[in-house]
């Protein structure tokens, strides 16, 4: 009886390590792509001339981008008029103090997934201390030296991991300085016996998956991680500020050394309060670097680049002032998975600049100074020059004082001549102030309408003819720029939608957000007799209209009366929370700043409205036919052929061997969204190829083999091609899918050049890279705004402000399309949270998120030509984006024209159902692992409906890039990609298939010999009872 029970349980524990092992394998079969790729890349090679060319351009636009986007801060002059900066040409050793200094502490690019820092290889990398000499200027090495022994890396782990400890603070004590160095003295007097000239480095990294913290982890002695329960914390002091160490070391050079420069090297910006110390004579603004961009530094430092870049946030001395410091990152989304827009559309220089007009910093006075100036340190689009600049207003119009309309273009026209001594660049912005009226609809009192820089200008002294280089700039807007978005009848005229109030409105020439320039004409006004309703998108003609609003309106009935109707929100759940059974929000508002500044985190919203509204499903398709699937309509079309004309197998459109574009047919496609031609292409693909098509969207577009459709490689991220998430990389960069491509500056560098063209150039080099190593698809530009200073992933935003976002997002896609890559604007929309992103619910008002958070969107579709947009993790209201029908559909594709492909972010589960995402309007799945979502229904018409149009966008953006590249106007690109050559990639062998078959032989082996025993010993053990 022991032996039965015995041999039972020993059978079941075989039968278990079978299953096991079946699972395993198919596992294996499902992962196959995705672990083959993770150990041994994707097969894509960096060798051809080709290839080499594009990297080495690239490379060069990297020191280009940070030569125009180093901001200078401070410069002071002495008593004698001169400047620390630039340097003089004795001025060749210099003291670096602080580790971010370091070669491994220097900040090149911010941590996360689509970022390029965290798998650059970090040979590749130049930082600080590497092109110093390279320039001539010699620095203090014992310096360091210890620098390099005290932390050779910032974090062990990764921003994704969700650690906050992942942002420490990373600087010795001020005792560091008093060890003993060469010739018995210390560090501190060495360095002044090397050199009076000392360069402090101070930092702070950025990364995806974690916002920034609200104190402070402190790794004082270097030998700290982020899973060291006893590391310091600073519970007095949050990350962006100033850390004791830091103080203590700011005081040491100060007090120490007759010229004293700070370099800000970060991804987020800091509270900067202690530059205003008299004794800091210089002090420059440059962000993550990318892989050569720190070349740009001596270069100002030595005045042989004159810095022209300008600020793309606020800085004020307290960012408790900003009314989303209660209301950002950790302070609501890290315990209850939401978070409130609270201060409405007064974000960054929105709401400086308007607190400034209403008053509201009046009673302050501080060491900084009184009002504004004890305030805000550095304005929205501030940045200093080695250079003067006069502007002089040639032709305005309309003329001022004008009455317009809807139609009008407002156009004026600066003549910027340098008149200083050197050589350098100028910004010019153009802000517009519209009427407000105490409450009527909310609105800024300073707005960005148009920016423009101009070429290199030589002053008198250094031209042949002793006059004066000088340029003419024109900028523009239209009324739809500057119109307000009344979500809720504030003006009281029967009417949701954009506006423009009657009544004054002031525009104006200015340096910075908060300085108008100094000259005649610099500032003038226009007139709106009465009231202008917007109510149809001035380049689609659509009719534009409340969507994620529910309100209440009078309307005229058919026997001409008045009723008050309610029209609600799409899902019935108003993302402002009004239809929760909380109290309203108490949104930030322009008639009463003072009592509705946010002090306290606005709590979250429940009820029945905000829990049905999770799982709303888009129902306008049902009752339609299912559309024919795999029936083909005559000849059968593909979009890629072989040399011969024919159709390619599925190896030849796996590796791109011996097949080329189908050319005539694809420009055809590309051209027209409605072509009749795409019916019948669609029509050729099976249920089985949609699903292929919409599931597997992960780092590529799959192959279809009934429609010719190559299989297409899609790459992360804002600030250069990778594939961080899809490959293993144990050797810090040796990968080389995560090494090859170029690390360019942080977007917001780019946006800091205010250099429209820069974007463009950086758009068509990340794409020629792309099309020389086979990749068609990038994963950027993104587009969300840097709402809080304490969003994790501010480095690879643009800006706190929406136009400059929308212009260096639609400039980059433009520039990407042209040289024949698709482009996927991210994250739409609201993503400027990272802690707990994956579902987390967002509240705020229609008009700002029409006014700020879409309209980078919204430009980037209009001006860029983006044929795809990547939906976010989050949910709007609690709905989530992808699922979103008004978002991705009625204002992506309705209202604004959006032609192309929507992906999902990285795949996360439920969240991302299929059958609401479809219905809604996203058409591909990122799934990264290589394994389908599950859910496809292919006997449910509407749903059929819905991935057939899919299927159309997806193909669309492919086509859509190819036209563009082959029919656009040239003459603005810096270099072109050789499109119609296509690059033969062969996927490495999966060696590591041995392993899971030796484990398949040893286990089947094991489990015989097991069997056979266990049968002898049976076998043996009936003998003998009998």
């Amino acid at each position: 009886m022991k032996r039965t029970a015995r041999n039972a349980i020993c059978f079941t524990a075989m039968a278990l390590i079978f299953a096991v092992v079946l699972a395993a394998n198919i596992l294996c079969a499902v992962f196959n792509e995705v672990i083959t790729g993770w150990f041994f890349g994707s097969g894509i090679t960096y060798d051809s001339q080709a290839q080499q060319e594009a990297l080495e351009f690239s490379d060069e636009l990297c020191k280009d981008i940070t030569e125009e986007g180093i901001v200078l801060l401070k410069n002071n002059a002495g008593a004698d008029g001169s400047t620390v900066l630039p340097f003089a040409e004795d001025t060749n050793k210099v003291n670096i103090f602080g580790w971010t200094g370091s070669k491994s502490g220097w900040i090149f690019g911010s941590d996360g997934s689509v970022n390029s820092n965290s798998g650059t290889s970090k040979a590749k990398v130049k930082t600080l201390v590497d092109v110093l000499p390279e320039a001539g200027i010699e620095y203090n090495t014992e310096l360091t030296t210890m620098y390099d022994n005290f932390r050779n890396k910032r974090a062990n782990g990764r921003a994704l991991n969700g650690n906050p400890k992942f942002y420490m603070l990373i600087e010795p004590s001020a005792d560091a300085y008093s060890q003993v160095g060469e010739g018995g003295k210390t560090l501190l007097e060495n360095a002044k016996a090397y050199s009076d000239t000392a360069i402090v480095v101070l930092g702070r990294m950025g990364g995806e998956g974690i916002d920034i913290p609200t104190v402070q982890y402190k790794n004082t002695t270097g030998k700290y991680n982020e899973n060291s329960a006893d590391m310091p914390v600073d519970n007095t002091r949050h990350y962006l500020q100033t850390s004791t160490e830091e103080d203590a070391l700011l005081e040491m050079v100060m007090s120490n050394f007759d010229n004293v420069v700070v370099i800000i090297n970060t991804c987020n910006a800091m509270e900067l309060g202690f530059l205003d110390d008299d004794r800091i004579d210089a002090a420059i603004a440059v962000n993550g670097t990318g892989q050569s961009g720190a070349y740009a530094i001596p270069k100002v430092l030595k005045g042989e680049v004159n810095p022209s870049g300008r600020l793309t946030n606020t800085q004020p001395y307290d960012m408790k002032t900003d009314p989303s410091y209660v209301n950002a990152g950790m302070q609501t989304a890290y315990t209850g998975n939401y978070t409130v827009y609270a201060e409405d559309i007064y974000v960054g220089y929105k709401w400086y600049e308007t607190a400034d007009a209403e008053g509201y910093w009046d009673g302050v006075s501080n060491e900084h100074g009184k009002g504004y100036d004890g305030v805000v340190q550095y304005p929205f689009g501030y940045g200093l020059s080695y250079t003067d600049f006069e502007w002089k207003v040639e032709e305005i119009t309309p003329a001022p004082g004008s009455v317009i309309t809807e139609e009008t273009e407002i156009k004026v026209k600066v003549r910027v001549t340098n008149t200083g001594d050197r050589a350098g660049k100028e910004v010019v912005q153009l802000y517009a102030a519209p009427p407000y009226y105490e409450g009527g609809i909310e609105k800024a009192s300073v707005n960005l309408m148009d920016f423009a820089k101009t070429t290199e200008l030589k002053p008198a002294n250094l031209t042949e003819s002793g006059i004066a280089e000088s340029q003419v700039l024109e900028l523009s807007f239209t009324p739809y720029d500057m119109a307000s978005y009344d979500c809720y009848d504030r003006n009281t005229n029967r009417n949701v939608g954009y506006e423009l109030d009657r009544g004054e409105y002031v525009i104006s020439l200015r340096t910075d957000a908060h300085n108008v320039y100094g000259a005649e004409n610099a500032s003038w006004t226009y007139n709106i007799d009465k009231t202008i309703r917007l109510t149809n998108d001035p380049e689609t003609g659509e009719r534009v209209t409340n969507r994620f609003t529910t309100y209440s309106m009078i309307v005229k009935q058919e026997d001409g009366s008045f009723k008050e109707q309610t029209i609600n929100a799409y899902g019935n759940c108003a993302i402002d929370g009004s239809d929760a059974d909380e109290a309203d929000v108490a949104y930030l508002t322009r008639r009463d700043f003072g009592n509705t500044f946010p002090k306290t985190a606005a709590a979250n919203r429940t009820g029945k409205a905000v829990t049905d509204s999770a799982n709303y499903r888009y129902d306008g398709y049902d009752g339609m036919t299912a559309p024919e699937q795999g029936v083909p309509d005559g000849e059968p079309l593909y979009l890629y052929v072989t040399e011969s004309g024919g159709k390619p197998s599925a190896d030849q459109l796996r590796t791109g061997s011996g097949i080329k574009h189908n050319s005539e047919l694809m420009m055809a496609l590309g051209a027209d969204y409605d072509d009749p031609q795409w019916n019948r292409l669609l029509s050729q693909m099976t249920a089985d190829d949609l699903s292929t098509l919409i599931e597997l969207g992960g780092y590529r577009t799959h192959l279809i083999e009934s429609i010719g459709k190559k299989y297409l490689y899609e790459n992360d991220g804002p600030a250069g091609l990778n594939r961080h998430i899809m490959e293993n990389d144990t050797n810090e960069g040796q990968n080389i899918d995560r090494s090859g491509w170029t690390t360019f500056p942080m977007p917001s560098v780019i946006a800091a050049t205010f250099n429209s063209n820069m974007s463009y150039a950086f758009g068509l080099s990340v794409a020629n890279e792309g099309i020389a190593t086979g990749v068609t698809g990038w994963y950027a530009p993104g587009a969300n705004l840097q709402r809080s200073p304490f969003c994790g992933r501010n480095s690879e935003y643009y800006s706190e402000d929406a136009l400059l976002s929308g212009v260096m997002a639609a400039e980059s896609a433009r520039g990407a399309i042209a040289n024949g890559m698709n482009v996927y604007i991210k994250h739409f929309a609201v993503n400027e949270t990272e802690t707990n992103r994956t579902g987390l619910k967002t509240w705020l008002t229609e008009q700002s998120l029409r006014e700020l958070y879409l309209r980078p969107f919204e430009i980037s579709v209009k001006r860029g030509g983006a044929n795809g947009m990547m939906s976010s993790f989050n949910r709007l209201g609690n709905i989530w984006t992808g699922a979103h029908h008004a978002l991705m559909t009625e204002v992506l594709r309705d209202e604004w024209g959006f032609r192309g492909a929507v992906v999902t972010d990285y795949y996360a589960g439920g969240l991302m159902n299929l059958e609401r995402g479809l219905l809604a309007g996203n058409d591909l799945w990122l799934t990264g692992a290589g394994n389908k979502v599950g859910g496809f229904n292919s006997s449910d018409p509407a749903f059929m409906y819905a991935a057939r149009q899919a299927a159309h966008n997806i193909l669309y953006a492919h086509c859509n890039s190819y036209y563009v590249s082959q029919t656009h106007d040239k003459s603005q690109d810096v270099i072109v990609s050789d499109v119609n050559t296509i690059q033969e990639i062969e996927q490495p062998f999966p060696a590591w298939i041995f392993i899971p078959i030796g484990l398949d032989i040893v286990t089947v082996a094991g489990i015989s010999v097991w069997t056979v025993f266990l049968l002898k010993k049976s076998g043996k053990a009936n003998k003998e009872g009998a």
